[in-house]
């Protein structure tokens, strides 16, 4: 390299290329980094160019040299009449490094300051150095290709990454005239009838290609940047703006050299993948798409792009769109005024055939992370997109096949969003956590739902820390959570606010997992659960919801730990031969009843509070329950009510009943044909503790019911069994049969009431007890008497304690009134009690207080 060469570049001998740099090496240190870049140093030694963007995904280019040639660029002319004579100079400055390699060198063409037209594109080869610094510009002047090839085009059609290699781009900006060269050129100008379309920059089969604070401005129907088959390719700093035409096309586009058709000019068509792509800190705005690709070859897959920390604003489309791809990570990107964030489908709707089919291999563990981005997506409808989601996954339907995606990690991101914040589709093994969707809308375009995550046609996924709405306004106008035929998922401490229709929906042959999730002040029901979903509920909340806390209808759900207060409707609605099974729950200050069930459904509730409902704390119509163990307080109507319920049905149990206190209307009722086991219950302070009525049987046993108004009420029942309860303390009467027509079998009760009647019959029930208890009467006593007088039942034996110590046995007479002397005079305060009891073991108890 002693001879002259580079056209009108300066003469710059071996010899004194040496000396100088030794000489600024040892004099100026930092002005040779500065000259390298920002990670490389000159020296004799070996040095590297590299972008760190500190990721494990992808490293990007590693540009490698022992020293650096300055060769400056002269003779370019900023008229557009020399752009032929412009492109030639930096054609021949390009060649001549070509063919005048050292081992080690890398060549800086240094660029004077300047907008230059050329007529077509320039190649750039290995170890080239490109300063764009000093403001440079190169401008498309005619309609033919783009502006700059990297590895294509050559005659040898390299394989692999054997085009080029170690080549930095470094400032300035390439310009595709659009103003002039738009799609229509062609056709406007009678040069052909097809619509015009260029690439700015392509790059095809190479590696450690960094390109480096460049511009590239405007593009027509193609891509700023083509990345073909190549690895170790760095795009940093660098701005993508303006695209026109009617073609959807990427800014940055990935691909595989496969054909003509999706890779023109980039032989080998070998399928040679791309890998090690970073794409770090850069802008795209006024686009079709950001990064991605819109063809696949079936069975390859380009590997290892990180793409962070860039910048999107106004682009019709996606802004990344890495289909195609694996092990790509997506990370701190800020998306603005996009089409879709991120959008990627397990295959494209352009697929090719794999030159080597044996090579070919479909992979569902895809590696894909989706972290730390902010996206606020436009209200339009897209250029290809029904629908304008933040973030898309979703497996493809090919050939009868569903092709399913597994290993996605969605986390962290901040999302603004219509149609859904984001979507998932035949995606399994998968994450959705700590995502912030502070609004999704419906789209102008094609109304769509606007949920916050969607999720169908998966297993195995995780849903957890999101925060979906706002508590300050209805900004999530669809559901919090949308899962549909999903198994095995879990869902947990998710925060949803103010949704327009419900906070979670889960529906059609879905298992799911709810964990302390927090759903607040939805317009729909709190969680609503369709069509055959299993799901499991525990801790969390549901409230302030319009309508029901808790839906469920023709599915399965057991809850425990969870409170479902201050909603609408019902804190909890049942039908449609629906099973649930709920304990250790707060259902409370509910609109209508606190839990409703209905049509033929099962229902299980223990050690549950359901209380200041505004209705029934529990409403049973034609379904079957057992309920034990509740507390049942200060509702405003009933604390249970049954109607049409099975023979299967039971309040109460063997040892444990439930607390049902302090209700507005009825402890416990039952209607309509009902037939219930009612046990080991306490029934107080309701204004009935027990109401049967309507043709219903029951067995009423070992209740407490005390200090109602009426302590247990039969209208016009069936078969009812009462045995072994404590009706004690009403106000009224223990026991009021009315138009009881079937036989009442008591047995073993114990009554103590206020009114006048212990058992009231109305006319029109006759005899229908098998007890001769009706009421007892005691007259008042006073101190230092011997005398105990009193009226009951004629022919009736009594039992007199004076304390819980027996004094005497009486028998009533004919006309039911008997008289006991005593041996020692009463005191006053003492308290005497009075039992009777008929062949049944039935017994009233009344006692008295010393006056």
């Amino acid at each position: 390299m002693d001879e002259e060469f580079f056209g009108k570049g300066k003469i710059v001998k071996s010899f004194l290329k040496i000396l100088i740099i030794i000489c600024l090496v040892v004099l100026f240190p930092s002005t040779m980094k500065a000259m390298a870049g920002e990670s490389a140093t000159v020296q004799s030694e070996q040095a590297t160019i590299t972008v760190s963007a500190g990721s494990s995904t992808a490293t990007g280019a590693a540009i490698t040299y022992t020293g650096v040639q300055l060769i400056e660029v002269e003779g370019l002319s900023e008229n557009r009449e020399d752009m032929e004579e412009n492109r030639t100079i930096m054609q021949n400055y390009l060649d001549e490094v070509k063919e005048n390699q050292e081992d080690g060198t890398l060549y800086r063409l240094v660029v004077p300051k300047g907008t230059y037209y050329l007529s077509g594109y320039i190649k750039i080869y290995s170890n080239t150095w490109l300063d764009l610094t000093a403001g440079v510009t190169f401008k498309k002047g005619k309609a033919s290709a783009g502006l700059v090839r990297c590895g294509l085009g050559n005659e040898a059609s390299p394989t692999g990454y054997s085009s080029v290699e170690n080549i930095l781009i470094d400032g300035g900006c390439f310009d595709g005239n659009i103003a002039e060269f738009d799609e229509n050129y062609l056709i406007n100008n009678g040069i052909s009838d097809s619509l015009l379309y260029f690439s700015l920059f392509r790059i095809s089969h190479a590696q450690n290609i960094i390109l480096r604070n460049v511009e590239l401005n405007g593009d027509t129907n193609g891509h700023h940047l083509e990345i073909c088959s190549s690895k170790g390719i760095s795009v940093y700093g660098c701005s993508f703006k303006n695209y026109t035409g009617s073609k959807v096309k990427e800014a940055i586009q990935i691909e595989v050299a496969n054909s003509d058709d999706n890779a023109s000019s980039c032989e080998a068509f070998d399928d040679t993948i791309c890998q090690n792509i970073l794409i770090y800190k850069n802008t795209f705005s006024n686009l079709a798409k950001g990064i991605g690709n819109h063809f696949v070859v079936y069975g390859i897959y380009n590997k290892g792009i990180e793409i962070k920390d860039n910048t999107f604003s106004d682009i019709a489309n996606a802004a990344v769109n890495p289909i195609g791809s694996i092990n790509v990570a997506i990370e701190n990107n800020t998306m603005k005024n996009v089409g879709r964030g991120v959008s990627y489908t397990a295959l494209a709707s352009s697929i090719k055939t794999a030159n080597d089919p044996s090579k070919a291999k479909i992979v569902s563990s895809v590696n894909l992370v989706i972290r730390n981005n902010t996206i606020t997506v436009s209200n339009s409808k897209s250029v290809s997109y029904n629908y304008n989601y933040a973030i898309y996954i979703s497996g493809s339907d090919y050939q009868g096949k569903t092709y399913a995606l597994s290993a996605v990690t969605i986390m962290g991101n901040t999302i603004h969003s219509y149609d859904a914040g984001i979507y998932l589709k035949s995606v399994s093994n998968s994450s959705v956590t700590n995502n912030k969707i502070t609004e999704s809308k419906k789209n102008s375009a094609n109304n769509s739902i606007a949920n916050g995550i969607v999720i169908k046609s998966a297993s195995s996924n995780t849903v957890s820390g999101n925060t979906i709405g706002s508590s300050s306004g209805y900004k999530i106008e669809g559901c919090g959570i949308y899962i549909q035929d999903c198994k095995s998922h879990t869902v947990s401490n998710n925060k949803i606010y103010k949704t327009k229709t419900h906070g979670i929906y889960i529906a059609g042959d879905s298992n799911v997992n709810l964990l302390k999730d927090y759903v607040s002040g939805a317009s729909g029901q709190g969680l609503k659960v369709m069509d055959g979903a299993t799901v499991s509920v525990t801790g969390g909340s549901y409230t302030n919801c319009k309508k029901n806390g808790v839906y469920l209808s023709k599915s399965t759900l057991s809850m425990k730990q969870v409170k479902v207060c201050n909603n609408s409707s019902n804190g909890i609605c049942v039908e449609e031969k629906s099973v649930l099974n709920i304990q250790n729950s707060k259902i409370n200050a509910n609109g209508n009843h606190g839990v409703g069930v209905y049509h033929d459904s099962q229902v299980k509730f223990s050690k549950n509070t359901i209380s200041k409902n505004k209705e029934n704390g529990i409403s049973v119509v034609g379904a079957t329950v057992n309920i034990y163990n509740n507390k049942l307080e200060n509702n405003k109507a009933n604390g249970i009510s049954i109607s049409e319920a099975t023979s299967k049905s039971v309040i109460g149990g063997k040892s444990k009943g439930n607390q049902v206190n302090n209700n507005s209307g009825y402890g416990i009722i039952i209607l309509q044909k009902s037939n219930v086991v009612v046990a080991n219950n306490t029934c107080k302070n309701n204004e009935s503790g027990v109401y049967i009525g309507t043709e219903s049987k029951a067995l009423l046993k070992k209740n407490k019911v005390t200090k109602n108004n009426t302590g247990i009420t039969l209208v016009s029942t069936g078969q009812v069994t009462i045995k072994g309860n404590t009706i004690t303390k009403n106000k009224s009467t223990g026991l009021s049969l009315y138009s009881v027509s079937k036989a009442v079998k008591m047995t073993n009760n114990t009554l103590c009431n206020k009114g006048t009647y212990e058992i009231y019959k109305s006319s029109s029930s006759g005899k229908n007890t098998n007890t001769t208890i009706k009421k007892m009467k005691l007259k008042g006593i006073k101190a230092k008497s011997k005398t105990i007088k009193g009226k009951t039942l004629k022919n009736t034996k009594l039992v007199l304690y004076r304390g819980n110590k027996k004094i005497a046995s009486v028998k009533t007479d004919k006309d039911g009134k008997f008289t006991v002397k005593l041996k020692k005079k009463l005191k006053k305060g003492e308290i005497i009690k009075v039992k009777l009891k008929d062949t049944s073991g039935n017994s009233i108890l009344r006692t008295i207080v010393v006056k």
